[in-house]
């Protein structure tokens, strides 16, 4: 098993950045990287939320590569985590919104990558570095977006 840690204090309010990052069919706005979100199962309420699930195409190293997500935690605007299953590796990833201040906040992201199989081993150890800095890069545009709005 491996872990993937990233913090960012961000300046904007904790419910603008929730926000921005529980909107999974806009996210394509914030990240350039990916190309395409396509939703394939709606939470029972509804909208978002526990059980929502979606399709995400992002480019990488030359190439596409399309995986599906869901949401298997959501308590707004604390919390949420998401899971996916990529070449042999069971993925889940934890995010946690501190408020700081009337406009300030943390975000902490955690990646937990549980292969399964020798083959699984293998590709997680070769992609935790590259998704380590993919994380970091997708949470750096999010802080943007939310700051940028926070401005206006």
């Amino acid at each position: 098993m491996s872990d993937i840690h990233v913090s960012l204090p961000v300046n904007a309010p904790l419910d603008r950045l929730f926000a921005i990052c529980a909107d999974i069919p806009a996210i394509v706005q914030v990240i350039p990287h990916i190309e395409r979100i396509e939703v394939l199962q709606r939470s029972p309420a509804g909208g978002m939320g526990v059980g929502f699930k979606w399709k995400e195409t992002r480019r990488g190293m030359g190439k596409s590569v399309a995986v599906e997500f869901a949401i298997t935690e959501f308590s707004p605007p604390n919390s949420m985590a998401i899971s996916c299953t990529m070449m042999g590796i069971d993925m889940e990833f934890l995010y946690a919104f501190t408020s700081t201040g009337p406009s300030t906040c943390i975000v902490d992201l955690r990646g937990i990558l549980k292969p399964s199989g020798m083959a699984g081993q293998v590709m997680a150890k070769m992609m935790s570095g590259a998704m380590a800095k993919g994380l970091r890069s997708d949470m750096e545009l999010i802080k943007k977006a939310a700051e940028a709005r926070a401005a206006q």
